[in-house]
């Protein structure tokens, strides 16, 4: 008897199916079923994944009708009566979707694994198990495209009535094609299993909860149900939902770090899959990707709405399509791609290979920007510059949702001039530095706007009290005035990643644990596709921090990781890095070096500039 690794499905039909396929097959059979309901974060459902070393793995998807249940089915069309309505997705589809996003969770647990492919070849298939194939056969007989589909993807009633029968007709759809092997099946014992049901999605902590709200909320106000359309439509760029006949296929948001660009595609992908739209959120850096499915996860957003968007970093999507691209081809109706300066030319090669020829893309840009890439952008994305520009969709963010005025002003100095300290006064002489009176509000009233006039605050430990107790002094602080901020434990602290460990991750961690404060190290690469949970700091590297953010930044071995420039293009990187780490803190934003540290370039720059940007805002009291 097969054996079972997750309860046993609620609906009547599944469950007989799934009941006859334990009794037909051996215990060398592995079996699960309601995969993303229950077990995975997000994703279409996988009705039933069966996985047997002599047989091969198959997602399948089952439909317990009758055959009068279906008004219409061809290829590609399909059109199943249900007591709650109509169903239009073709069951085929709806297998490889859920397969698709089983096999991206399990892509996500396999980063660091020394095997390319620790999870079998899957392959999709249709369970009809209420209806023969004469049946099928004589009612679809004029679509001969259909039959031989059906022959080659789908289980009928025949091949239940045997183990030979069942056997046979598993052989036959999987082919030629390598069989799994007992480690990839431990595999997906070790990933897939559990005892009971579990929520669908994963808890994001309550701060990342409400930074979803800004996406939510415009979302909500443009197209909120029931209500009636304004007179005035669209009135800007930003309140568009692009899904017009003629509205343009490519939009660019093009902005400095912290200028909401990561809120805006967030914003039209939720309007999309709102629409019935598939949409691919994708994205080069695995922590960005974790913090996406945070916000997904809010309450407000509905697991129907929620499975209408796969947010897979590009990385894994190419492992995904180079495992079988006919399975991944032309899924996608919206592509939204953040980081897009960071995408090599293979990476958007595979973005379009999945989206459908006529799909919506939104792109957030930030030329100069580029981190990973040899700052040369891909054609295509050369390309979406140029003609966003000619049609007027280029979309330029101009404000920051994130800095306060202050530290804005000091994390612009480090773009523009580091880590020339001559260049300091004259660049502050052409800006106005003024010490506003009061606090404003962002537009959606979600979060009040930091404490305009808070700088950058650069320390140095020292002996005593010597360096383990300083960490353990300056975290205490920091976490005591997020309580008063009513945003506990909202904190993110940066490192620079080496080989081994950052200079100071492990005095960190340390500290961490002795004050028993919980916190994910996401420079871990296991810890990376991992959704922030309540209460836990977030440990995170210098080069993975873009497009996070937090209420209040710590930053680490920034003396070590910044070091002076030895070419423009060196120096170009470090500036950029710097600028998006000085800008993650929505709050404010602290700096703890060692006392060495004061003479490397970057430090000395920053400490140079807090201390004019204080001298200036003191002058015009």
């Amino acid at each position: 008897m097969a054996v079972l690794h997750t309860p046993r499905p609620s609906n009547r039909g599944e469950l007989a199916f799934v009941s006859r396929v334990e009794e037909l097959l051996g215990d060398d059979t592995h079996v699960w079923t309601e995969l993303n309901s229950h077990t995975l974060g997000s994703g279409d459902e996988c009705d039933l994944l069966l996985a047997a070393p002599n047989l091969g793995a198959f997602a399948i998807e089952i439909k317990a009708i009758i055959l009068d249940q279906i008004e219409e089915m061809g290829p590609k069309t399909c059109k199943i009566r249900y007591p709650s309505g109509v169903q239009t997705k073709h069951p085929l589809e709806q297998a490889r979707s859920g397969m698709n996003s089983l096999r991206n969770y399990l892509q996500k647990h396999a980063q660091g694994s020394n095997h390319r492919h620790p999870y079998p070849f899957m392959k999709h298939v249709v369970a009809l198990p209420k209806i023969t194939f004469a049946q099928f056969e004589e009612a679809f007989a004029a679509s001969s495209q259909l039959i031989e589909l059906a022959e080659s993807w789908f289980l009928f009633a025949d091949d239940l009535e045997s183990t030979e029968s069942l056997r046979r007709q598993l052989q036959s759809i999987y082919g030629e094609r390598a069989l799994p092997d007992a480690q990839q099946i431990d595999f997906l014992v070790s990933h897939l299993s559990i005892d009971e049901a579990v929520t669908r999605k994963p808890q994001p902590s309550s701060a990342d909860a409400e930074r979803a709200k800004v996406a939510i909320q415009r979302v909500v106000r443009a197209s909120a149900p029931g209500q009636k359309a304004p007179a005035v439509v669209e009135q800007t760029p930003r309140d568009r939902a692009y899904l017009g006949p003629t509205d343009p296929r490519v939009v660019i948001f093009e902005g400095a770090p912290g200028t909401g660009k990561t809120i805006e595609l967030m914003r039209l992908a939720l309007e999309h899959a709102r629409n019935g739209r598939r949409v691919l959120f994708t994205c080069f850096n695995l922590v960005l990707a974790s913090f996406l499915e945070g916000m997904l996860a809010h309450e407000d957003v509905g697991d129907e709405l929620a499975s209408h968007i796969d947010i897979i970093p590009v990385g894994r999507l190419t492992t995904l399509a180079g495992d079988d691209a006919t399975v991944m081809a032309d899924l996608y109706d919206t592509v939204c791609v953040d980081e897009s300066q960071d995408l090599s030319e293979w990476a958007f090669d595979n973005i379009q290979l999945v989206a459908k020829d006529d799909a919506r893309w939104f792109l957030a840009d930030g030329p100069g920007q580029e981190l990973y890439s040899e700052g040369t952008p891909a054609p295509l994305l050369l390309k979406a510059r140029e003609r966003a520009g000619q049609v007027g969709s280029l979309v330029k963010l101009t404000t920051s949702r994130r800095a306060a005025s202050a530290a804005l002003q000091i994390a612009r100095s480090v773009r523009d001039i580091a880590p020339s300290t001559e260049r300091i006064a004259p660049w502050y002489s052409t800006r106005a530095i003024q010490r506003p009176s009061s606090q404003g509000t962002l537009d959606l009233e979600i979060e009040a706007v930091p404490d305009p006039t808070e700088l950058i605050d650069v320390r140095f430990w020292k002996y005593p009290p010597g360096k383990d107790q300083c960490f353990q002094d300056v975290l205490t602080e920091l976490l005591d005035r997020l309580d008063r901020e009513r945003r506990p434990r909202d904190l993110a602290i940066l490192v620079a990643r080496t080989k081994n460990d950052a200079v100071n991750l492990g005095t960190v961690r340390k500290a961490l644990d002795l004050m028993g404060v919980p916190y994910l190290d996401q420079t871990l690469e296991a810890n990376k596709s991992i959704v922030l949970p309540e209460g836990h700091v977030r440990l995170v590297s210098y080069s993975s921090a873009r497009g996070i953010e937090a209420s209040r930044v710590l930053l680490l071995d920034l003396g070590y990781a910044f070091w002076e420039p030895k070419t423009k293009a060196e120096g170009d990187v470090s500036r950029a890095m710097l600028y998006v780490a000085l800008t993650r803190g929505r709050l404010g934003t602290t700096v703890l070096c060692a006392p060495v540290e004061q003479e490397r370039a970057y430090v000395d720059f920053l400490v140079s500039s807090v201390g004019e940007y204080q001298r200036l805002m003191q002058a015009v009291l």
